[in-house]
């Protein structure tokens, strides 16, 4: 091979030398900018509400970050244990009550032969209690009164004589007197006094004096005894 040869070959093999170095730096180039773009986009959260609206990894929290049940629940049971400490504050304020219970009547009517018992523990002696009914009416009550007779039996079993106390559930206008709400309206009046001879077992029984034989809109019927 004569000498012009030998350099048209080396420069041949220079020039192929370079470009595939040129070609190797690019691949290279290439390659890393797609491992960027592809860590980039490993770093989202798939189920952040903008890369995946269909999911609910976003939808059940607030601007705070908490989950709105949590917090819902967190209110109920703070609300729940003010109730209760404000309930335990009135009935501590409230030791004159000895008993103060209702009993429910059914939708369809007071029967009249249903007369309704009260078992009422007492612990006091040689006292008197004061006596008062208390009753809830719905508004398809069909009178303005409400005539109930009431007696008792002491812890000795000595029956104490029938009294009849009126209750005047609405004037003449027949606008409800008692304190009333969502169509239901309580009224208590007083019924004398009961005289404590000895601790024990009293049992106050309490029926309606109307000539229907099932009775319309009272929804409970209550007696409490006071010191």
């Amino acid at each position: 091979m004569t000498a012009t040869g030998k350099a048209r070959v080396a420069v041949t093999a220079t020039v192929a030398r370079t470009a595939t170095t040129a070609v190797t730096r690019e691949r290279k180039r290439v390659e890393t900018v797609v491992r960027k773009e592809v860590s980039s986009r490993g770093l989202r959260n798939p189920t952040t509400r903008e890369n995946n609206p269909g999911k609910t990894g976003n939808r059940d929290r607030n601007k705070t970050g908490k989950h709105p049940n949590k917090v819902n629940s967190n209110k109920a049971n703070v609300k729940g244990i003010i109730l209760l400490f404000v309930a335990s504050l009135l009935s501590a304020c409230d030791k004159q009550t000895v008993y103060h219970s209702f009993q429910s009547l059914p939708t369809e009517g007071w029967l009249r032969e249903d007369t309704l018992s009260f078992d009422v523990k007492v612990t006091d002696s040689l006292t008197y209690y004061k006596l008062s009914l208390e009753v809830r009416n719905r508004s398809n009550y069909p009178y303005q009164n409400l005539p109930l007779s009431i007696c008792y039996t002491t812890a000795d079993s000595i029956p104490s004589p029938t009294d009849t106390i009126q209750l005047i559930l609405a004037d003449k206008e027949g606008i409800w007197k008692g304190d009333g709400w969502g169509g239901l309206y309580q009224t208590a009046v007083s019924a004398g006094s009961v005289r404590i001879g000895k601790p024990g077992t009293y049992l106050f029984k309490v029926a309606y004096t109307l000539p229907d034989e099932r009775l319309q809109g009272i929804n409970d019927i209550g007696i409490k005894l006071k010191r």
